[in-house]
Order: structure tokens, then sequence, then C-alpha cells
């Protein structure tokens, strides 16, 4: 189910969505200073690699979340014949 670009910006012009906003990159900060302060140092190689890899893939995650765009969910659930059958529909009004 496709949302409609009504929809996006009922969602986003909320309060509660600036907050759950704010909410990530609160989130995203604390995980950058936890690296920053070098938390995810410890002496097995793989554990540190892997604790490096989720902290930056969530952190990208939530970045990703804050900067959504209403574009991106529509070439989500874009399929190439869309186009084809609004064109086809133009061409029987003619």
């Amino acid at each position: 189910m496709a949302m409609e670009l009504e929809e996006w910006e009922a969602l986003v012009g909320r309060p509660e969505w600036r907050k759950f906003e704010q909410f990530l990159e609160d989130w995203r900060a604390q995980i950058l200073e936890r690296i920053a302060d070098g938390e995810f140092q410890v002496a097995d190689r793989a554990e540190r690699d892997t604790l490096t890899t989720d902290a930056i893939v969530r952190c990208q995650a939530m970045r990703d979340l804050v900067e959504l765009k209403f574009e991106t969910i529509g070439e989500f659930y874009y399929k190439p014949e869309d186009s084809y059958e609004e064109e086809s529909n133009d061409d029987d009004n003619s």
C-alpha cells in the first residue's frame, strides 16, 4: 500500500514527527559520542569490528530516517508498468 503525498505531508507536519526526528538525531549523536569516547575499542578485533559496524549502521539508518523524503517512498513503490499504464490511459482519452 503506497503512501500518498497528502498523507506524507500530514504525517511530517505533526509535532510528534518533529519530536521523533529529534529523538533520532539525539540517539545518533549519543552513539557517535560513544564511538569518539573509544567505547567500542575492545581487544578482540572481530568483536571490535562487529561493534563498530553495528554502531555505524545504526547511525546511517537514523540519518536516513531523519532525511526521509516522500520521493524515496514513491520510488520504493514505483513499478515500471505504472508509467506505461498512465501513458496508455492518456492515449485512450485523446
